[in-house]
């Protein structure tokens, strides 16, 4: 038996958090207003250097998104094997996402005990093949039919790995995440929260301490700390890594579909020199994530440098362009709107 649930490549590739969340939702045009009133802020962490769009698990926000869990010591109770749990959560409409040792899982290539988040969105029982999601080869996000025998040896094989024991199978607190899209939901696009999302950017306001008693936050979170929002790329400025500029395009090319939505949607007037500011960013964001990839390939230490400097250059003329189109929607001009009603 084969069942596949609807997902599609994501429009951007950050991390498995956001990937999933899109590889749904893009698929229901409802959530499409939802899907562009988010997406905006970022933020590092200063200690780990990791970086997200907030917050971190998008789905806990999402109205379209029902969330469920099951610790790993009962799906080990329930479940003789987890490709039999995975066969239950899909025909009953469940994604499934995962934490797995990829050593055991062929396309990913690794030789060590190591745990990665990826995503179950189809099951075919006959073939004995699982559709799972992740970034393979040179950080590609893509769909992978895994055998059954390899996702059964990637789950019982966790507590191999530095960061699991033995105990995570037997205490109820690791969990195996599972999503529901709910399609009964409406959600109503809302300029003044689009608004407020953009200010808060700008703002580099601390989401999760505001927010913290409504949105799961990282329980070390009070020893540690964070940049947000447009303060992220002054960090990223003196902090090459290929997740920063990961974010980097990912953020500016989210603003491409986001304005041509709003266009679509007759949410704004069309502006020609804020769709060229759209552009560019997007472009320069690109030019920059190429540079940082070849300077691996130089040796020379007068080229690295050259090509560091072409980068900063290239950092702050995004950090320009993001800036403009930021004050451009955030100051919510009466001349920009078509068709959107403002909460007053």
């Amino acid at each position: 038996m084969i069942t596949l649930l609807p997902f599609k490549k994501p429009y951007i590739s950050h991390v498995p958090y956001d990937n999933c969340v899109l590889g749904v939702l893009q698929n229901y045009s409802q959530t499409y207003d939802w899907i562009y009133t988010n997406f905006i802020n970022i933020y590092i962490n200063q200690q780990t250097g990791k970086d997200y769009f907030y917050p971190v698990y998008l789905w806990k926000i999402c109205p379209f998104l029902d969330e469920f869990s099951l610790p790993f010591c009962f799906i080990r109770k329930l479940f003789p094997v987890y490709t039999d749990f995975l066969e239950y959560c899909l025909c009953n409409k469940f994604y499934v996402y995962n934490i797995l040792n990829i050593k055991y899982i062929m396309k990913y290539n690794v030789h060590i005990n190591d745990v990665h988040n990826s995503f179950v969105y189809g099951i075919d029982s006959e073939k004995r093949v699982v559709k799972l999601c992740d970034f393979y080869k040179d950080g590609v996000y893509e769909s992978h039919d895994c055998s059954y025998d390899e996702i059964n040896k990637a789950f019982s094989s966790i507590p191999e790995c530095a960061w699991y024991g033995r105990d995570d199978f037997l205490n109820e607190h690791t969990k195996t995440i599972m999503l529901k899209f709910n399609d009964r939901i409406e959600y109503k696009f809302s300029y003044d929260i689009f608004r407020n999302n953009v200010k808060n950017y700008l703002a580099m306001e601390d989401l999760i301490y505001n927010n913290y008693e409504h949105v799961i936050a990282p329980s070390s979170y009070r020893e540690e700390k964070y940049y947000w929002g447009a303060d992220c790329w002054n960090h990223m400025k003196n902090n090459y890594t290929l997740r920063y500029f990961s974010l980097l395009v990912s953020y500016s090319k989210m603003w491409m579909y986001r304005y041509d939505y709003f266009i679509e949607k007759r949410y704004v007037k069309e502006d020609s020199n804020i769709k060229k500011t759209i552009e560019e960013f997007y472009q320069n964001a690109n030019m920059a994530l190429c540079l940082y990839l070849k300077m691996f390939a130089v040796r020379k230490k007068d080229r690295i440098l050259s090509i560091q400097t072409s980068i900063t250059i290239l950092i702050e003329k995004c950090q320009k362009k993001d800036f403009i189109i930021c004050k451009y929607f955030a100051e919510n001009q009466a001349d920009i709107l078509e068709n959107v009603t403002l909460e007053l």
